[in-house]
């Protein structure tokens, strides 16, 4: 009975190693750190150069923390990531509010396009002129239009 139940157990792990998919590693990608300065990170996508940056911004209560990073191509077609890390929201908030706003952490989006098109970085210059996927570009897509 014993071996039966090892066998089982045995079994079982290899179905669910079988099953499962394997995680993909991040990749480890070779970036100028420019810390929390975003004109150190200006420079660097005026040229494509490989950089990354984590800035908190504060938009009326809510404090938004965003990380981006180019991780290169030519200045025709440079490729940046854009993820929000956190967003902080005063106490009190409405919980339908608060559960909107949240869902929003962890968004993400690859864009694709020339950098001398970049001026405000406004949803419509993106739009305009960049290749752009993920769900944080889809959600700035969806709040443009419910204004």
């Amino acid at each position: 009975m014993k071996k039966l139940i090892a066998v089982i157990i045995i079994a079982m792990f290899f179905l669910i190693g079988c099953v499962q998919e394997p995680e993909e590693p991040e990749p480890v990608l070779d970036l100028k750190d420019c810390g929390n300065d975003i004109l150190c990170f200006r420079d660097s996508t005026l040229k494509c150069e490989k950089a990354k940056v984590e800035v908190t911004q504060k938009a009326g209560n809510i404090s938004l923390t965003l990380y981006s990073d180019i991780r290169g191509g030519t200045v025709e077609s440079c490729t940046i990531y854009q993820k929000i890390i956190d967003i902080q929201i005063p106490e009190g908030t409405d919980a339908f509010q608060a559960m909107a706003i949240n869902v929003m952490k962890g968004a993400d989006a690859t864009c694709v396009g020339p950098v001398d098109k970049i001026g405000s970085g406004t949803l419509e210059e993106f739009e305009e002129y960049f290749e752009c996927e993920g769900t944080l570009f889809e959600i700035m897509k969806l709040t443009s239009q419910a204004k």
